[in-house]
């Protein structure tokens, strides 16, 4: 039988974990699970979109990556290749910039690059719509952030998506994904 438009946006929509902060992922899980390649979003995952410094606990948090069998790298929708290439080099970490997520074909191409089938990849992310989606859509194992290591200011005129979003994205937190 088809699934309902309900069960369905539940099933690429929810992801495996859902995490008040990057720091807390489990990297000894993931590994365990097979994980080959993690990437993880930069911006609101790791540091505020406006912001091209790492703080000192994101940079020992990345260090401390390096000693997990997977390889790590930074994926942004952004198209400002200059602040990403300093979270980059700060980092230690390849980026890719310019993804035009939440559509696959970026996340194909980082695949192909690394030659990993996407079970064997992690996604963690600050956004709903452009990183658990197509990480659920192509089989990844999808990992929400709540928060980034630094503080966001939100502005006071969210437009009505960012804010039904939100509100989605509360209903969510509140069902205990």
């Amino acid at each position: 039988m088809p699934l309902t438009l309900q069960e369905t946006l539940r099933e690429f929509l929810t992801p495996e974990e859902y995490l008040d902060d990057i720091v807390a992922l489990n990297l000894q899980s993931l590994a365990a699970r097979g994980v080959k390649l993690l990437l993880i979003d930069a911006d609101n995952a790791v540091l505020p979109p406006d912001s091209a410094e790492p703080s000192l606990r994101m940079i020992y948090w990345f260090e401390q990556l390096k000693t997990y069998p997977f390889q790590t790298v930074l994926i942004s929708g952004s198209l400002d290749r200059a602040r990403l290439a300093r979270i980059s080099a700060v980092l230690q970490t390849p980026v890719y910039y310019a993804l035009l997520k939440p559509l696959l074909s970026g996340f194909k191409a980082v695949l192909a690059e690394y030659g990993v089938r996407p079970a064997e990849c992690a996604l963690a992310g600050g956004a709903l719509w452009s990183d658990v989606l197509p990480a659920k859509f192509l089989g990844f194992y999808a990992v929400l952030v709540k928060n980034c290591d630094q503080p966001v200011v939100i502005e006071q005129r969210a437009g009505l998506l960012r804010r039904t979003r939100a509100a989605f994205l509360e209903k969510l937190i509140q069902r205990q994904v």
